[in-house]
């Protein structure tokens, strides 16, 4: 399993610098799980996240979380603090 620090995503601000559409790809394939966690995926991708529910549904996550739904946040939290990364530095360049 990929190591994410908790913190990452059940950071309302986090998941809500993410697009709807990535979060909905992500969370789809887990929308029962999801569910079971007390936060219900919108039905239409693309549809607005909320984030507060999403991060406090996540931190009732237990022992039993997906590894693939790790390792896609952990690829979309990477990707996005690359990018941050790179605008950072082309901004002081």
């Amino acid at each position: 399993m990929a190591a994410l620090p908790l913190r990452s995503i059940t950071n309302p601000d986090t998941l809500a610098a993410f697009d709807a559409g990535i979060l909905h790809q992500v969370l789809g394939p887990h929308r029962v799980y999801i569910a079971g966690l007390g936060y219900h995926l919108p039905a239409q991708a693309g549809t607005a996240i909320d984030a507060d529910a999403l991060a406090a549904a996540l931190l009732r996550a237990d022992v039993d979380f997906p590894e693939d739904l790790a390792d896609a946040f952990h690829t979309i939290v990477e990707t996005g603090a690359r990018a941050c990364g790179a605008a950072v530095g082309g901004a002081a360049g």
